[in-house]
């Protein structure tokens, strides 16, 4: 790589650092991660590894196979070890995860269910689910989801009941809370 090229991202490090917004903050309240802490991250995590990471956790970032590496994410995160695998079958143990935390994405894959049962597999038992996703209800994202299904895109927003509901079925328990108007946060726990 050239100097410049080092120059280039370093600056892009450095601007995109500065952008934590308050929703990230809230999740890693929320989330409360502790020293020694296995925590899985999924979706759209932006930079939230790198926080997680600084208060002690092992951070883990699933990079699906069938999408290239982000590089904003891996330099925002860089602390973070990532892994290549599918969100149906991930490449961990069983109940090897302390906290599972997923962002604004859950509500693109066909098969939810199976995805649910991969993370339930893979969190240990009192372990944490916090889902972070675009509330149905709002009208601009009733828009997102037309444009989506127009584009040919799988997209399903569910509202904060319904999915709760079906995270329970799941043997999760948990509340949610609206962030906003348009987004709401889920956090569940694992019971036995």
């Amino acid at each position: 790589m050239s100097k410049m090229e080092i120059e280039c991202i370093r600056s892009l490090k450095k601007n995109l650092a500065h952008e934590k917004d308050d929703s990230l903050e809230d999740i890693i309240t929320v989330v409360n991660p502790s020293l020694g802490e296995r925590v899985l991250l999924l979706g759209n995590i932006k930079n939230i590894g790198k926080y997680i990471r600084k208060m002690g956790a092992e951070v883990k970032i699933l990079q699906c196979e069938d999408q290239a590496l982000d590089t904003t994410n891996y330099l925002l995160n860089e602390s973070c070890e990532f892994i290549s695998g599918n969100i149906d079958n991930m490449p961990f143990q069983d109940e090897y995860f302390d906290k599972v935390i997923f962002l604004e994405s859950f509500n693109s894959f066909k098969d939810e269910k199976r995805v649910l049962k991969e993370i339930v597999r893979v969190l240990k038992n009192s372990g944490q689910l916090l889902i972070k996703e675009n509330d149905c209800n709002c009208m601009s994202y009733k828009v997102e989801s037309i444009k989506s299904i127009i584009r040919g895109e799988y997209c399903k927003y569910y509202n904060p009941n319904e999915l709760s509901s079906m995270l329970k079925g799941f043997g999760l328990e948990g509340t949610v809370e609206n962030v906003n108007k348009k987004m709401y946060i889920y956090l569940g726990t694992k019971i036995s």
